[in-house]
C-alpha cells in the first residue's frame, strides 16, 4: 500500500536528471525511501534521523531517544525485507550470518523476519 501523494514525489525524484542534499522533510523521506531501496539502512537511517529531523520531528516525542531507538531497529528490519524482496531473484542462498551482519540485526531477529517471509509467501 502506497500513498499517491508520495508515489508522485517519488516518480517526480526520480525524472530529475541532478538530485541535491534533500531540504523538506518531504525530500528527506524520499531518499530514504531510495536508499531502503537499495538495502542501505545506514543512509536511510542518516536520512530519516539527522539534525534537521531531529529539532522538526523526533525531538517532539516524549522520550525522544527511545524513539530514535525504535526507528533504527524497525529500519534496520525493514530495510531487511526490501533487500531480500529486491535480490531474492539473484542468489540462490545467501546465509543468516551473512544478512545479519550486513544490516547489524540480531541472528534471532533475521531468522524470525525471513521466517514469516516464507510463512507469508513472500519469498
Amino acid at each position: 500500500m502506497i500513498s499517491k501523494t508520495f508515489y508522485q514525489q517519488l516518480r517526480s525524484s526520480e525524472r530529475q536528471s541532478l538530485v541535491g542534499p534533500p531540504e523538506s522533510m518531504r525530500e528527506h523521506v524520499v531518499a530514504a525511501s531510495k536508499a531502503m531501496r537499495n538495502g542501505n539502512w545506514a543512509a536511510c537511517k542518516n536520512f530519516i534521523i539527522n539534525e534537521k529531523m531531529n529539532a522538526k520531528v523526533w525531538d517532539l516525542f516524549h522520550c525522544a531517544d527511545k524513539v530514535r531507538e525504535m526507528l533504527t531497529r524497525l529500519i534496520q528490519e525493514e530495510a531487511l525485507r526490501t533487500y531480500l524482496f529486491t535480490y531474492s531473484n539473484v542468489y540462490d542462498s545467501i546465509s543468516m550470518s551473512t544478512l545479519a551482519e550486513m544490516f547489524e540485526l540480531d541472528l534471532a531477529i533475521v531468522h524470525s523476519t525471513i521466517s514469516k517471509m516464507i510463512i507469508n509467501e513472500e519469498l
